[in-house]
């Protein structure tokens, strides 16, 4: 049980770390808004890469008055594609 608590906090400080990395990463990145007729002509493009692929991190720890309530926790992970079509 203890080994499974401990690679819980492991993936956790991981997933934070990450997610940490790829916001930094992105504020980086200052760029002019391109105009619709430019938005338009990409979108038209069949071999155009706008799109997203979002990976989302949730960690849930329980609380509660019944017996082990306050050792209950959950991980989720959610995968959100965004592709124009």
């Amino acid at each position: 049980m203890k080994k499974i608590l401990k690679i819980q906090k492991y993936l956790l400080l991981f997933m934070m770390l990450f997610s940490a990395l790829i916001n930094a990463q992105e504020a980086q990145e200052p760029q002019a808004q391109p105009s619709a007729d430019e938005l338009a002509k990409e979108l038209a493009n069949p071999n155009n890469t706008r799109g997203t692929l979002n990976f989302n991190f949730d960690y849930v720890h329980y609380q509660g008055e019944l017996p082990g309530a306050k050792s209950q926790n959950s991980f989720a992970m959610g995968f959100q594609p965004v592709l124009p079509v």
